[in-house]
């Protein structure tokens, strides 16, 4: 019993983490069910303690130089990564559903760790108490912020006597249904596109669905509520984890946390009296959560990268790189966002490598750089890039009229187009360059600038620099490529979507370099301290505020959230969840064009409108269904639907049908007008 109780008293600082992260978990959940199912904290618990044990594995072959920054938030985001990522690679690679693919996982993890138990490493891990406390700061800070700003997800349902309110963006009824091809699979092959059954679904970033979908298989928990209540908001921990072990890698553990209550408890540019929330990074990174994977990964990833430049470590580079292209599976514009910085970041700060190496190696990045660019241009599966101008002046106006202070708009506006001259080109490109920055990074911009020069003679090159770095990439990227003519997304999405990144990183660097310089003070006196936890305790007022309703952004953001379905339909879904078996196929008589019926029923859909995806096969089946409707003959009806492997039909009130009566025989559920057909050998 001693040895056992010394043992929890080593990790108690761990044992503490993993239960306020189960615990926050188990909240959102239950905010999100409205109801208690056991299940859900020991999965909780059981994923953490997953992820802890994984990253302390993986740091144990690290060089001591890299291991002073351990702690439970580094072990917490590695083990997530790199458990995550080999569900993705089983998901592809194995034919087996995903909680056998996680069984598996586990069963490695448990023997590797009982492999290493008389470790050191494992057994007494060296990490100062004072850098555990601040972990545990941290993370506490991190999960609170988390509560407040998700109160659009966790609190997603709202009935309203007839209809029923879904308060996220709308894009969340596609991203539930992506969580429910995957809890249903048995392997990527089996996977069907989301608008067409029994046809195969393209590539996506699929890695940030992977543990939603087995929250979905080990508990009670609905798609649409994995999405609400864990995807998006473990995504926002993830990149408060990320801004956390970054900076602390840059100056220290009391660092990382003002990098945290930067990114989370400082308002963006849009909230702080810019007022353009089309450039909005909390807006943007929760209708689009996959950003928040992608900041994560990439703070993960520039945290290893500058670490090997400093000591001159090329395996460190080279797991920059790999984790760079494995930002692909997560968010893609992320991966963009960072491409060509960290390709050529070695050949600027590399240490113990001449200048002749970095002039070669510069030029090499900057050519391959292109040329593969200019390759996947031929590659209709991925987004088109090219670095043409067409667009930058259609982008620039929409970025203008967004602005919603008469002031900055006009005086953002001008006559002047990029063209006609050197000058006028100059000119216009210098103004719209301004406009992105103060509207995307605020006063935060200018804060960087000054620090620039406070911290010259205390921070290395490479740190200074970084932001620097990504700003102008930043800004010439969104200024100078066209639009996408793929159609992979929206169009500007690689112009637009990026800002995340930007703002990400000047935001974390700013808050953690003003802790850094005021380091002096924090150590003469505790009054500085005791004054900066009241500003933590006031900042948590911002999403406490902001986020009940921070996914409405710009002004035609609303008629994307609060959404309003009768009942009666969100009725029929459920009855046809509830009746339901693995592999059911549905479709409805709208052809489901925001895919709220393959998100709620968690069935496939035969076919969805909800993207013209210009194939044949979609056209003839609506075209087809459209036929049926009119058919007056219930063998031919039936035998279409059992032909089709079509289980249900809902039909919606206004449904102008010539089914026969004897059609009544398949009708299993009406609500107010919407009623539910059953057809089955």
């Amino acid at each position: 019993m001693p040895k056992i109780s010394s043992k929890i008293l080593i990790f108690k600082w761990e044992l503490l983490s993993i239960m306020i992260c189960s615990l926050g978990f188990t909240i959102w959940n239950v905010s999100a069910v409205q109801e208690f199912y056991f299940q859900v904290p020991l999965f909780f618990t059981g994923i953490c303690i997953l992820f802890w044990l994984t990253g302390r594995l993986f740091l144990l072959k690290c060089p001591i130089s890299f291991k002073k920054f351990a702690d439970f938030n580094l072990y917490f985001l590695i083990g997530f990564f790199v458990i995550n990522t080999a569900l993705l690679f089983m998901l592809y690679l194995l034919p087996f559903n995903i909680k056998t693919d996680l069984f598996i996982l586990c069963m490695g993890v448990i023997l590797l760790t009982l492999f290493h138990t008389n470790s050191n490493h494992i057994v007494k891990p060296s990490t100062p108490s004072e850098i555990k406390k601040s972990s545990f700061i941290a993370l506490l800070i991190i999960m609170v912020a988390v509560t407040f700003w998700m109160q659009s997800s966790t609190q997603a349902v709202q009935p309203s006597g007839k209809i029923i309110i879904f308060k996220p963006w709308l894009d969340s009824f596609f991203h539930t249904s992506v969580v429910r091809s995957i809890t249903n699979s048995q392997g990527f092959s089996s996977i069907q596109h989301l608008l067409l059954a029994n046809q195969p679904m393209p590539f996506y970033h699929f890695a940030m669905y992977l543990f939603p979908a087995e929250l979905c298989s080990f508990t009670p928990t609905s798609a649409y509520q994995a999405f609400n209540s864990f995807l998006t908001p473990m995504g926002c921990v993830l990149s408060g984890l990320g801004a956390y072990v970054l900076i602390s890698s840059f100056w220290g553990h009391r660092a990382g946390i003002a990098a945290v209550v930067g990114i989370l408890l400082i308002p963006d540019a849009a909230e702080s009296g810019f007022h353009n929330a089309w450039l909005s990074y909390h807006w943007l990174q929760q209708i689009a959560p996959g950003g928040f994977y992608g900041v994560a990964l990439m703070a993960l990833t520039w945290m290893i990268m500058v670490h090997g430049c400093r000591e001159g470590r090329f395996s460190f580079v080279v797991t920059s790189y790999f984790l760079t292209l494995l930002c692909i599976a997560y968010k893609f514009h992320i991966f963009f966002a960072n491409a060509l910085v960290i390709w050529i970041f070695p050949a600027l700060f590399f240490s113990k490598v001449s200048i002749k190496i970095r002039m070669i190696w510069s030029t090499f990045s900057i050519i391959s750089y292109f040329l593969v660019i200019n390759y996947t241009q031929q590659i209709k599966e991925a987004p088109f890039i090219r670095y043409d101008g067409s667009a930058s002046e259609s982008y620039s106006q929409y970025t203008i009229a967004q602005f919603e202070n008469i002031w900055l708009k006009e005086l953002f506006t001008t006559s002047i187009t990029p063209g006609h001259s050197l000058l006028n080109s100059v000119y216009w490109y210098s103004i719209m360059a301004l406009m992105l920055f103060i509207g995307t990074l605020g006063i935060l911009g200018l804060l960087y600038f000054l620090l620039i020069g406070k911290l010259r003679s205390t921070t290395v090159l490479s740190i200074l620099l970084l932001p620097l770095l990504v700003i102008c990439n930043y800004l010439i990227t969104s200024l100078t490529i066209a639009y996408d003519s793929h159609q992979i997304g929206n169009p500007e999405e690689l112009m637009h979507r990026p800002l995340v990144w930007a703002y990400f990183i000047v935001s974390i660097w700013v808050s953690g370099a003003i802790s850094h310089w005021s380091q002096t003070y924090l150590n003469i006196s505790k009054i500085p301290r005791y004054t900066f936890a009241v500003m933590v305790l006031l900042f948590l007022l911002v999403p406490l505020i902001l986020g009940k309703d921070v996914q409405n952004g710009p002004l035609w953001g609303k008629d994307f959230t609060n959404t309003a379905y009768s009942a009666g339909l969100v009725g029929a879904l459920q009855y046809t969840r509830e009746h339901s078996i693995k592999g059911n196929i549905i479709q409805d008589s709208h052809f489901d064009p925001k895919l709220i019926v393959s998100a709620l029923s968690e069935q496939q859909i035969f076919v969805s409108l909800y993207k013209n995806l210009d194939l044949p096969i979609q056209s003839n089946r609506v075209e087809e269904l459209i036929n049926v409707k009119k058919m007056t003959n219930s063998e031919n009806i039936i035998s279409y639907f059992i032909n089709n492997k079509i289980r249900w039909f809902l039909a919606y009130p206004d449904d102008q049908m010539d089914w026969p009566i004897e059609m009544d025989r398949q009708l299993v559920y009406e609500q107010d007008g919407y009623k539910v057909y059953s057809f089955h050998e």
